[in-house]
C-alpha cells in the first residue's frame, strides 16, 4: 500500500495553514469527509443510493476478523479499498484501492497505523468513473473509462477525460466529444446519476435548484456505486 489516494487530507492541510477563507474551506471539507461514512449510509437507507458495502474493524481488537473477511472477498474475486482513521480524531491517515489482503495484513501491523479505524470496502476495476456537479439548475459530469483517481489525480497517458454539461435554459446536453457512442454513455451517465441523487429528470433541475457533488463508479455486472454524494455548499461552491 503506497497511499497514493491520501492527498486531499495532505492539501487540506495546507490549504488551511493559509488561513482566511482557505481555512475556513479547508476545515469545513475536512468535517465532511469525517462524516462521509454516515452521510453516504444514511442517503443508501433514504433514497436506495447503491454504495459498495463497507465494513469497519477497530485495530488491533479486531485485526483477525478483518484478515478473514479481506482473505474472503479476495478468494471471490475482489481486491480491497482501504480508509484508515485515527481513532482519536477520526482524522483520516491513509486511503488506498486495489489493495490486496496480504498487502493490509502488512500495513496495519506497521506501528503507525496498528492503532486505529478501518474502512474495508470490495473493490474491483471500474469501467468508467464520473464525478458530477449540480449547481443552480446546471449540472457538470467528468468521466473517465478507469478509475475515479485518474480524474482527481490525472489519467495515463493516451486517456482522455470526457465531459458533458447541461445549462438552463439550454434545450440540450453539450459534449467535449463528437463520437456517438461517447456521447450516448455520458448522457446516460448524467441522465442516471441526477435521477438517483436528486430525484428528477435534467430539464427540472431548474425548478427545484438543488446543489449537488457526487462520484461513482459503473461497471456492467455491478451498475453504479458511489464513492461520494454530498449536498453541502463546501462541494458545490456556496457560501460556506
Amino acid at each position: 500500500m503506497d497511499g497514493k489516494n491520501t492527498s486531499m487530507e495532505t492539501w487540506c492541510n495546507q490549504l488551511r495553514e493559509t488561513g482566511g477563507r482557505g481555512g475556513a474551506f479547508s476545515r469545513a471539507l475536512m468535517e465532511e469527509e469525517r462524516r462521509k461514512q454516515t452521510r453516504l449510509a444514511t442517503l443508501s437507507a433514504s433514497i436506495g443510493l447503491p454504495l459498495y458495502e463497507t465494513h469497519t474493524y477497530h485495530l488491533p481488537g479486531d485485526r483477525g476478523r478483518m484478515d478473514r473477511r479481506c482473505a474472503e472477498l479476495e478468494k471471490a474475486g475482489w481486491k480491497l479499498s482501504v480508509r484508515l482513521l485515527d481513532t482519536r480524531d477520526g482524522q483520516l491517515l491513509l486511503r488506498d484501492v486495489n489493495v490486496a489482503a496480504k498487502a493490509l495484513a502488512a500495513t496495519v501491523r506497521d506501528p503507525h497505523f496498528e492503532r486505529c479505524t478501518a474502512l474495508v470496502s470490495p473493490y474491483k476495476d471500474p469501467t468508467t468513473s464520473g464525478t458530477v456537479l449540480v449547481s443552480s439548475g446546471d449540472a457538470l459530469l467528468e468521466m473517465v473509462n478507469g478509475p475515479h483517481y485518474w480524474l482527481t489525480k490525472s489519467p495515463p497517458e493516451g486517456v482522455s477525460i470526457l465531459r458533458c454539461w447541461y445549462r438552463f435554459p439550454s434545450p440540450s446536453v453539450q459534449y467535449s466529444t463528437d463520437d456517438p457512442a461517447e456521447r450516448l454513455q455520458l448522457f446516460q451517465s448524467l441522465r442516471d446519476v441526477v435521477r438517483m441523487t436528486v430525484g428528477v429528470s435534467l430539464r427540472q433541475l431548474s425548478e427545484i435548484r438543488s446543489s449537488l457533488y457526487a462520484e461513482y463508479h459503473w461497471r456492467s455486472d455491478l451498475g453504479y456505486r458511489f464513492l461520494e454524494c454530498s449536498y453541502s455548499s463546501v462541494w458545490t461552491g456556496g457560501p460556506l
